[in-house]
């Protein structure tokens, strides 16, 4: 959702090195086969309201916003013009934050850039050692 809000600001500014993930939304369910439908009806509608984010900043129609989204597309501030990405790129700058999935239970992104990869490998070690061991 990360790339969602970025893209519901009036401006929306992405260094040089930065990723945006355009990928489609997913969720987890259980039941039986009615419920299912239902979580898949829900998504498509979640879909389409991303599409019609995405077209605020993405200088494309909705059938290459959807191909962004099916083949979860991650997107440097510096690949912006090659996706039709409407956004300022501003000057390279050291690593402050970032935001990743951790949790198990969720599904994992396919297509994570290697060195976006590593790079949350080595965040998660690091805050795992940091964290007090139960007695």
């Amino acid at each position: 959702m990360a790339s969602v809000i970025a893209c519901s600001c009036d401006e929306l500014e992405m260094d040089s090195t930065a990723f945006m993930m355009v990928h489609n939304p997913w969720s987890s369910v259980q039941g039986d086969a009615e419920e299912l439908r239902k979580e898949a009806k829900t998504l498509d509608q979640f879909k389409s309201a991303l599409v019609s984010i995405y077209r605020t900043k993405f200088d494309a129609e909705p059938e290459e916003i959807c191909r962004l989204m099916d083949e979860e597309t991650w997107i440097t501030g510096a690949e912006s013009k090659d996706y039709s990405l409407k956004c300022s790129v501003i000057e390279s700058k050291p690593l402050r934050a970032m935001a990743f999935l951790s949790d198990r239970r969720l599904p994992r992104f396919t297509k994570t850039p290697k060195d976006i990869r590593k790079l949350m490998e080595n965040e998660i070690q690091e805050h795992t050692q940091e964290m007090p061991q139960a007695p």
